[in-house]
This record gives structure tokens, C-alpha cells and sequence, in this order.
């Protein structure tokens, strides 16, 4: 998953920081797609969609696999909201490069 989108203080350093942090052992597996759902939307808000994408699937699978399906409405609603970003960006990311003047 890259460098993370969590900050150092949190387990950044391992480069999996959000695994780390999602997967320790003083939670739950019940609230595991809970805590991904935090981190990807920490991921959408620093600019980094795609790699919230990468973890609202891992999220997801984690329902699948548990049965546990209390947070899967908001994993949805998360999903939704990255691949706008994720148009937008792309969206704007053409649009510069077509606006760009030819040498």
C-alpha cells in the first residue's frame, strides 16, 4: 500500500502502518472494517483515492469473510466517495493537459 496515509505516530513506518493499526490485537474483528473505513477516508482527504480503494476492498472482503456486516452500508458510501475522487482527479488531470499550450 505505498508509504500509508496514516501518520508516522501511528505505525506509518512499517509502510503497511494501516495494516498494523487495523489488524492489532485490541480490537475486534467485528470493528476491523470500522477502522479501515477511518483510514481510507483519511486516505480520500489527503488526496490519495486510490490507495482508499485498495482499503475499503480489503474492508469489504473482511465482511464477506466474517458475516459481520454492521459497517458495510458506510464501506459502500466510502466507496462511492473515492471513486469520485478518483473521476475528479482524473477528470481535472485531463482537462489540464488538453489546456495545455502545444510547442
Amino acid at each position: 500500500m505505498g508509504t500509508g496515509c496514516l501518520p508516522a505516530q501511528v505505525g506509518r513506518s512499517t509502510g503497511n502502518g494501516h495494516t498494523k493499526w487495523a489488524s492489532s490485537q485490541a480490537y475486534t474483528s467485528a470493528t476491523r472494517p470500522y477502522r479501515l473505513s477511518l483510514i481510507a477516508e483519511i486516505c480520500g482527504y489527503v488526496g490519495r483515492p486510490e490507495e482508499g480503494m485498495q482499503i475499503i476492498t480489503e474492508a469489504l472482503e473482511q465482511v464477506e469473510r466474517s458475516g459481520e456486516r454492521r459497517w458495510e452500508a458506510e464501506l459502500h458510501r466510502l466507496k462511492g466517495e473515492l471513486l469520485l475522487a478518483q473521476s475528479s482527479d482524473n477528470h481535472a488531470s485531463r482537462k489540464a493537459a488538453s489546456t495545455k499550450p502545444s510547442l
